[in-house]
């Protein structure tokens, strides 16, 4: 008859060889022979981790670190399953608690890397994979959260190179081709992408984290029930967190179906309830789901997402969010595409009928097709010098300020008509649309 240590040897070459299902049989029957044998509680407890039963796993290597509490290596394994649970900061300190026991510990140092690039801390995640490449040169690993890290950085051709390092260094590494993947989408090169994502899948079928980076580059292409699929499949194999459920909300909304996407952002806030762009997202899926109340406000936070690019304007003088603005002057100004600023001018008329002065900042392009706007006392493009003014609001603000619903947009169409003008030396016969003299002049229906 085996001993406990045959048998514990026997389960951890089941594992390292891939045989996972004979691997998790004998770490369950040595522990019910000896529930206190740490190996087999830390090892199993690594198993479920790395086949999408993180809790599991962390219960198990819990129960090892009672037994062992100055295992080092158990303390990174314990970071490693919350990292997988995607909570980021009590794997950091689970990685930092592991290096205090063994500062040698090169793993610890790899896997700290990312979990510090996902707090955002990205420059102390590139000195940790740095540390993990000093102790351990030959670590796929490391060079997999080193490319992490010049992702981060946005410097995908870095993160490509390193990438294909780590790929070389351990051919049958699924993070190194998922971080290829992620380093060719980053560089727009969508069918490398993606064949390296799938490539990562081939090797690992459970690989939560290869199809939720899969799940957004198929949305990213508009290919929302396939994205869908590889969310579903991600969550299966136990990959959840902000990332995956912002990128999955962000698919639904583009599907029109905004009590979904409402679900998920939900989720994304209640982890991190100060993501400006998260609260904006929240916002477009109220308004498709007609809930202008709650909608509008929201909306306005994407003024505060310092993610976006270009960056938002900022002005010392306040943004008007309604009432009494008789005898003002207010800046209204454009912010986005030429589309959204011919949408949003039917407010403007409004604005000078509660008695402003009305300064209209649009693109350049748009500033003949909108000079016979009612209401502007002074049209400029967007670039040249402003003029004083009180307030400030830009244009897809005003339907918050207005409160508008559902049943009362602006609706005085047309607002905007094309009118036929003619220089000194035009013909006396009428121009045909297609002659060049056509253009479009605003106004009011009367």
């Amino acid at each position: 008859m085996a001993t406990i240590i045959e048998a514990l040897l026997a389960a951890i070459d089941h594992h390292q060889s891939g045989r996972l299902a004979e691997a998790a049989t004998l770490y369950g029957r040595i522990l019910e022979a000896d529930p206190e044998q740490p190996d087999a509680a830390q090892f199993l407890g690594v198993l479920h981790a790395q086949t999408g039963r993180p809790a599991d796993g962390a219960r198990l290597l819990r129960r090892a670190l009672a037994l062992r509490p100055d295992s080092a290596g158990g303390h990174s394994n314990l970071a490693g399953a919350r990292q997988t649970m995607g909570d980021a900061a009590g794997a950091e300190a689970g990685y930092a608690r592991a290096l205090r026991l063994d500062p040698l510990l090169a793993d610890a140092h790899a896997s700290r890397a990312a979990a510090l690039r996902d707090l955002n801390r990205v420059p102390e995640a590139a000195r940790s994979a740095q540390r993990a490449l000093a102790l351990l040169p030959a670590s796929a690993d490391a060079l997999v959260n080193l490319a992490e890290t010049a992702l981060a950085g946005r410097r995908g051709e870095e993160a490509e190179r390193t990438a294909h390092r780590a790929a070389a260094l351990a051919p049958g590494s699924p993070a190194a081709l998922m971080m290829l993947g992620s380093a060719c989408a980053a560089q727009k090169r969508w069918d490398e992408a993606e064949a390296a994502y799938r490539a990562a899948l081939d090797l690992a079928p459970g690989y939560g984290a290869a199809w939720g980076n899969l799940g957004s580059l198929l949305a990213g292409q508009g290919r929302f029930d396939e994205a869908l699929a590889a969310f579903a499949a991600a969550e299966e194999r136990g990959f959840s967190g902000p990332s995956l459920w912002s990128a999955r909300g962000n698919a639904r909304l583009a599907m029109a179906r905004p009590a979904e996407a409402l679900a998920d952002f939900d989720r994304v806030l209640q982890a991190r309830p100060g993501d400006a762009g998260m609260r904006w997202n929240r916002g477009f899926a109220r308004l498709l789901a007609g809930d202008c109340e709650g909608g509008w406000p929201e909306f306005d936070w994407r003024r505060h997402d310092a993610r976006a690019e270009p960056p938002w304007r900022r002005f010392a003088q306040p943004t008007w969010t309604g009432g009494d603005i008789a005898g003002r002057t207010i800046l209204l100004y454009a912010e986005q595409g030429l589309g959204d600023t011919l949408q949003f001018v039917r407010y403007v008329p409004l604005v000078a009928a509660r008695g402003a002065r009305v300064i209209l900042e649009v693109q350049r392009p748009l500033v003949r097709v909108l000079s016979g706007l009612p209401g502007v006392e002074r049209l400029i493009a967007r670039g040249d010098p402003l003029p004083d003014f009180d307030l400030e609001c830009p244009l897809m603000s005003l339907p918050r300020a207005f409160g508008t619903k559902l049943d009362d947009v602006p609706a005085a169409v047309p607002y905007l008509r094309a009118r036929l003008l003619y220089t000194s030396a035009a013909p006396a016969q009428e121009p045909s649309v297609g002659s060049g003299w056509l253009r479009r002049e605003n106004s009011r229906k009367d």
